[in-house]
């Protein structure tokens, strides 16, 4: 009897895996059709120019996951000084 709900539950993980695996595959499909449709060229080195700042990949991510959090503008150097 143990044999069997090991098996059976060895079946239920592998599937589950399976069905996130596709469905991230599928949310990644998406997300690149929509980047092509709005004119993006991932082979533009334009593109990449960024891609070993690990501090600007993270603001891109947090940025288009939390949209309202924070405001992008122009700060004078007076605002920035401790001093």
């Amino acid at each position: 009897m143990k044999l069997k709900c090991d098996k059976l539950l060895s079946s239920f993980a592998f599937n589950f895996k399976l069905r996130r695996h596709n469905e991230v595959a599928q949310i990644r499909e998406q997300l690149r059709r929509r980047l092509a449709e709005s004119g993006f060229d991932p082979s533009a080195p334009a593109a990449s120019a960024n891609a070993d700042n690990d501090d600007f990949v993270r603001c891109v991510l947090a940025a288009g996951l939390f949209p309202n959090v924070a405001r992008a503008g122009s700060f004078t150097r007076s605002l920035l000084s401790s001093t």
